[in-house]
């Protein structure tokens, strides 16, 4: 608003509609609005969203009077020409009432005849304070419309003061209308046959230096000073995004407008008490707790299926297109974080009748270890839409790129714990494994149940090898004893012819033999333990929209409102030699 930008206005009164619904009792639209404030040259029964745009024609009084009444802070004013007429004899003829229920006596103490017939709903509030203060906060916002005109154009005053400018296409208008609490002036600038003006010639720059020297001047003639804007008791401020204007979240911390690299990704605005900003998980986008079934936001009816997605809250079919399509928006998007092609995300929640599935695996249980023949227990069901079929899968490691059939597709649920299929996990390779059960409705929607296993199967024993037995080192052999040789016994021979002599006398000699060994011990036996190589494993996760513009009339008015990297280290065995 506060820019101009024709986008954002024609949305706005798309969303109001131009004409009152003859079928509400209450009066609606812009039209109805606009009469509300004092404007009633839109006769015509063919207007559309380009009435935001300047596709109906007022006067330059009933415009500045419908912001005046902003000025007055949402109620109801009339320009006064004339506060009294008296006659020759100096009696006063009639007096304006410039408040509501204001009487004027005359001289007798009778009520004095209003000058101009005054509105039905004079003085009365025909636009909420909070609205009118926050209108008039926006238009005042010399940094909010510093992206279309500047930190320092004619329209920045030495005081606040609210400005709209305004341009018709064939450039044959020029306007700009502003106010502070207690001062209103609309200047409109064009030629009085109609004929085009200027090329180059707009409302900032034809209008605007005029509409400046009158609100910089007056208060001279009036001598008064400029009123400042009163925050009414229903607004408070609130702490929001930058980029997207809804309640600080996580994301937006993060995100920098590009337009304004200088300014902090969360700053404090006014808001209605009884209009906040919009929750941080109603944010563009965001992360929210999804059903898997069902797509819709979780709550106490579904509560057992959800998974937690990054969404994308947007319903506005225009808007999406802007990001998927437009250059400028693509920027947007990459800013965001926003992954083509957009999935938006439903507003609502699960109901009592919502579809959701059940779904769910009993045995076996989350990392179990398994082997040979293993029951797969669970529950397959729907329930508020029609049961298609569920299969049951398996994958090769807790985080698969691609799965397996174990049984299925099979067309009947079950609503209670059953046997759903039996695995044969010989057939597969050890080590860790996924074990998912899929359930799918006539729709085509879909839910999942998936436990986390490991598989070993149990390693063969070999046949018992007798073990050799100790030999026994050799016992020492004794060595041989001394053996005494016996001594001889002498005895005498008798010779016939001879003399008797006595034989020599033998002498033992003892032989002693030696005898040596040698024991020689077993060689050492060394042996290395050498630990496997360290393995690790580096997990990285990963984790706004503007629409561009020229406003050519004032405004039409709608308050609407992990990167973790962990590292798992399998630690070496100590080395040794025993």
């Amino acid at each position: 608003l506060a820019n101009s930008y024709n986008i954002p206005a024609v949305k706005a009164l798309e969303f109001v509609g131009v004409y009152d619904d003859p079928k509400t009792p209450q009066r609606e639209g812009l039209i109805a609005f606009t009469e509300s404030l004092g404007i009633n040259s839109l006769t015509r029964k063919d207007y559309g969203l380009a009435l935001t745009l300047g596709g109906g024609e007022v006067t330059l009084l009933e415009m500045t009077n419908a912001y005046a009444t902003f000025a007055n802070s949402g109620k109801r004013v009339m320009p006064i020409a004339i506060n009294k007429i008296t006659n020759a004899a100096g009696t006063i003829i009639c007096a304006q009432p410039t408040k509501k229920d204001q009487v004027i006596p005359s001289a007798d103490g009778k009520p004095l005849p209003t000058c101009q017939p005054l509105p039905q709903n004079f003085g009365e509030q025909v636009v909420k304070p909070e609205h009118a203060f926050l209108i008039s906060d926006v238009l005042s916002d010399n940094d909010a419309r510093s992206l279309a005109f500047g930190v320092n154009s004619i329209l920045k005053l030495t005081f606040p003061a609210a400005v709209k400018t305004g341009t018709t296409n064939d450039v044959r208008d020029n306007w700009t209308v502003g106010y502070t609490p207690n001062l209103a002036v609309g200047v409109w600038v064009g030629n009085a046959d109609y004929t085009p003006l200027g090329q180059n010639l707009s409302g900032v720059s034809g209008a605007a230096p005029i509409w400046k020297n009158i609100m910089e001047g007056a208060w001279k003639i009036l001598n008064s000073k400029p009123a400042e804007f009163k925050q009414p008791d229903s607004v408070s401020r609130s702490e929001i995004c930058a980029m997207t204007g809804a309640a600080v979240n996580e994301y937006c911390r993060a995100m920098i407008d590009p337009r304004r690299p200088s300014q902090p990704a969360v700053r404090i605005e006014f808001f209605a008490n009884d209009q906040p900003p919009p929750k941080a998980e109603q944010d563009i986008v965001g992360k929210a707790f999804i059903d898997k079934f069902s797509g819709l936001r979780v709550n106490q009816f579904c509560k057992d299926n959800w998974e937690e997605k990054f969404v994308v809250n947007l319903t506005d079919k225009s808007a999406l297109s802007y990001l998927e399509k437009d250059s400028q928006g693509q920027k947007w998007a990459e800013i965001l974080k926003i992954g083509f092609p957009i999935q938006n995300l439903s507003p609502d929640s699960c109901s009592e009748k919502s579809p959701r599935a059940k779904v769910s695996i009993n045995s076996p249980h989350d990392n179990q270890t398994l082997s040979g023949n293993i029951q797969i227990v669970g529950v397959a069901d729907v329930e508020n839409t029609q049961f298609d079929r569920f299969v049951v899968e398996f994958g090769l490691s807790h985080d698969p790129q691609g799965w397996g059939n174990i049984s299925g597709p099979n067309p009947i649920p079950f609503k209670n714990p059953s046997t759903l299929a039996t695995w044969d996990t010989s057939k597969v390779q050890n080590g860790p494994a996924t074990i998912r059960i899929l359930v799918f409705d006539k729709q085509g929607r879909s839910a999942e149940a998936r436990i986390k296993v490991n598989l070993q199967q149990p390693t063969a024993v070999p046949s018992n090898t007798p073990l050799p037995t100790n030999t026994q080192p050799p016992t020492n052999t004794p060595l041989p004893t001394n053996t005494n040789v016996p001594t001889p016994t002498a005895s005498a021979t008798l010779i016939p012819t001879a003399t008797r002599t006595n034989a020599p006398t033998a002498t033992n000699t003892p032989v002693t033999p030696t005898s040596t060994f040698t024991a020689t011990t077993a060689p050492t036996a060394t042996f290395t333990a050498t630990s496997a190589p360290t393995a690790t494993l580096t997990a990285t996760s990963a984790s706004t929209a503007t629409f561009t513009a020229t406003s050519t009339t004032a405004p039409a008015t709608a308050t609407a409102s992990a990167s973790a990297t962990g590292t798992v280290t399998a630690t070496p065995t100590k080395t040794g030699t025993p």
